[in-house]
Order: C-alpha cells, then structure tokens, then sequence
C-alpha cells in the first residue's frame, strides 16, 4: 500500500513531484491509473462502483510505495478512508500557468478556450473531456460552460479539497518547487518522515510530461474572468492576479 499519495489538477506538476519525490526517497512509483479516468472515475463518484473495488481491480498499481493520481483529489475522502496511513501531497499551481500548460498540450487556442465543447467531443481525447465536463463532478450545468468556465470551477474546487484537508494535506506551490527543487523536495521528504537520498544521477530537469505547442495568450477579458473565479482560492494558496511563471 502507498506511504505517499500525491494529487492536484492536471498539468499543475504533480507527475515532476512524485518522480523526483520517489527519486530522491528511494520510493517505488506509480504514475497515474487510467482506470480511475473518464467513465472509470465518474461511476466511482456515483456509486456504481466503490471505490474498494476499483483499488482491489488495480491491486498491483498501488502496490508501491508512491502513487500519483491527479483525479485523486477529488476522491479525497475515499482516499483517506482506505488509506489512512497514507501521507497526500498537494501540488498546486497559478491557475492561469496551469491553464496555459494543458491548452498547449491540447492544442487549444486562446479562442477555443472561450467556446462550449462538451458537443465536440472528438477536438479533445475522451479521458480530457470527462476533466472539463464530468456531471457527476460539476453537476448537469456544466454542459452550458465554456472551457475556462470549467477549468475556473476545477481549479478552485481542488484548492477548496485542499482548505478543508489541510490539517492532513501536505501541500507544495509549483512555482516554489520549480525554482529550488532539490531544496523543496528535501523539505518535503522531512515533513513526511523520509529518507532523502541526494544523487547527481537524478536529473531534476527532465520532462515528465509532453510540453505540448506554443501556449496561447489570454485576452484580457479572460484574465479577468479567470482570477475573478479563483480569487477566493487563491488567496489561501498565496496567489495574486498577474503573478505569474
């Protein structure tokens, strides 16, 4: 069973984090479990399926000492529940850094992020589309929202899982880890009780993740909408609009 279980949104830098966490710690790891996407994760939040179940189905998938699920944050209670021995890394990131970083991996314009998708299904794989537009997540309005309207809700969601764990959450800022990440990650390794073994061979520059095209620009109209939605969130997280990578 996992020591350590770490979450956060989508392209926030949680795969970088755990790799390098499990690195250092001498941690085996599990990055991501795809039957905990899409339809998987949606009948788990419904109850068709419990959660128990999908961890005996994928029993060799969290047989290791890390497991790094961004979809995990919103099964925190599950999480807690089944694993209460488990230690969760948060990782969060500026919400507009965060948005910038999954459209350039998806290829989305600036333009596209203003628009309703959930009808167009085939412009984004299935397993993104359930992250924009999950009902069992957001509820049935959310097949009127446009992207950003979707990710705004997401984002802030998360941190708000995060404000009502943070007496057991670990969390750590993306933007903190990204300027000194041999330093945080040894801090890190502390506050959870393990080892930090240094080593010239781990490379804490490799991508562990598709950087994906040239991110698009928010108009100004976006930036508005999207920090006027986060706000709230961010101030418990130590974000202010226009701060940015």
């Amino acid at each position: 069973m996992p020591k350590v279980i770490v979450v956060g949104n989508q392209k926030s830098g949680t795969s970088a984090v755990a790799a390098l966490l499990a690195g250092f710690a001498r941690l085996s790891y599990q990055q991501d479990i795809p039957a905990f996407w899409g339809d998987g994760f949606s009948r788990i939040l419904n109850g068709s399926v419990s959660f128990s179940d999908a961890v005996k189905q994928n029993k060799r998938e969290f047989n290791r000492g890390l497991v790094k699920e961004p979809n995990f944050t919103f099964l925190t209670d599950q999480i807690r529940r089944h694993f209460p021995e488990a230690q969760i890394v948060f990782v969060v990131r500026n919400p507009e850094a965060n948005l910038l970083s999954i459209a350039a991996r998806l290829e989305l314009t600036s333009q596209e992020l203003s628009q309703n998708l959930f009808f167009n299904r085939g412009r984004m794989p299935d397993a993104w589309h359930n992250i924009f537009y999950d009902e069992t997540l957001y509820g049935s309005g959310i097949r009127s929202a446009t992207l950003i309207e979707a990710y705004a809700k997401r984002w802030s969601m998360a941190v708000d899982i995060y404000n009502r764990n943070s007496d057991c959450f670990h969390l750590i800022r993306y933007e903190d880890f990204a300027s000194e990440k041999r330093e945080s990650l040894n801090s890190l390794a502390s506050k959870l009780g393990l080892p930090f073994v240094d080593s010239k061979k781990i490379d804490t520059e490799k991508q562990f993740q598709p950087l994906g095209s040239k991110k698009p620009r928010l108009s100004v109209m976006q930036r508005s909408f999207l920090w006027s939605h986060c706000s709230g969130a961010c101030e418990t997280v130590g974000y202010r609009e226009y701060e940015n990578e």
